[in-house]
């Protein structure tokens, strides 16, 4: 599926792209589209992804930079690629979340639940957003402390409400191979007091095998 053009049901993957010299690591959403878009060009995509930059700007230090955001259909139209069926825009803007203490280790990671009303929830990890005094407790695990899971959860219900607003898409969960059977949409996101450890070296999941690998 072209992305010159958007109908209702049609699902996307968003990843974002972040990088520190020369570690790059990415996180991904996926949307689904309520309204119809015959002219999707480039502006109307770069709307679509400065939303996640702005969002992910908000809770990544400030040496973290925000390289791109790759878009891409759900459904691969052809190997080794079909070049209308993704976009990648970039960025180059750089987080805004101060190193006013020490930043804890890239492995350590903020969880960030995304609620749907069946089924299981998803997840997103964050690598780049904790520093040590956002850590509480000790033995036998460290939590996120209340104020920064009360920053952050507000900048993601910020976030949801504004894509909801003023795009023609919802936030979802999509499964199915090649097509999506099953669409979730995501009610909200909730920040969790959890943090949770993930190995830097862990590849990302790529459903679509015409977008290019970030290295």
């Amino acid at each position: 599926m072209p992305l010159q053009s958007v109908t209702p049901g049609e699902v996307f993957t968003v990843r974002v792209y972040k990088a520190f010299n020369q570690f790059l690591w990415a996180n991904t959403y996926e949307i689904v589209a309520v309204g119809n878009e015959p002219n999707a060009g480039e502006t109307f995509w770069q709307d679509v992804a400065s939303k996640f930059v702005n969002l992910e700007r908000e809770i990544h230090f400030n040496f973290i930079r925000i390289d791109r955001v790759v878009i891409s259909s759900y459904v691969p139209d052809s190997l080794p690629y079909n070049p209308t069926s993704f976009i990648s825009l970039p960025s180059g803007l750089f987080g805004q979340y101060p190193v006013s203490f020490e930043p804890v280790p890239a492995s350590l990671c903020m969880l960030v639940r995304k609620n749907v009303t069946f089924g299981r929830d998803g997840r997103n990890l964050y690598r780049g957003t904790i520093r040590e005094d956002d850590m509480v407790g000790s033995f036998p695990e460290a939590t996120l402390s209340p104020t920064r899971r009360t920053n952050v959860q507000n900048v993601f219900n910020a976030f949801y409400t504004d894509f909801f607003t003023n795009t023609i898409f919802n936030i979802c969960m999509a499964s199915g191979n090649p097509n999506p059977t099953n669409i979730r949409q995501v009610t909200n996101f909730v920040v969790e007091a959890k943090i949770v450890s993930k190995k830097t070296n862990n590849r990302y999941f790529k459903r679509n095998p015409g977008v290019p690998s970030p290295d």
